[in-house]
């Protein structure tokens, strides 16, 4: 898995992950300040286990590229 961050207006940070996805979640995020109890952000997250038995989370937007290796 690919990842692309926006740093700035411009430039792009990339990063690798590789694992076998176990699970696809929807979070919802509690770090929003003084926001309404009912008005609720979520992001989409995808759980991986790596070839060492780690298990690692990916939060994943409409710019994340998933490649199958």
């Amino acid at each position: 898995m690919v990842h692309g961050v926006a740093v700035g207006s411009t430039a792009t940070w990339s990063t690798t992950t590789v694992g076998k996805v176990l699970r696809p979640e929807r979070r919802c995020q509690r770090l929003h300040f003084r926001r309404n109890a009912d008005n609720k952000v979520y992001s989409d997250v995808l759980i991986l286990a790596r070839d060492n038995g780690e298990l690692t989370s990916v939060t994943i937007d409409d710019v994340t590229r998933i490649k199958k290796v």
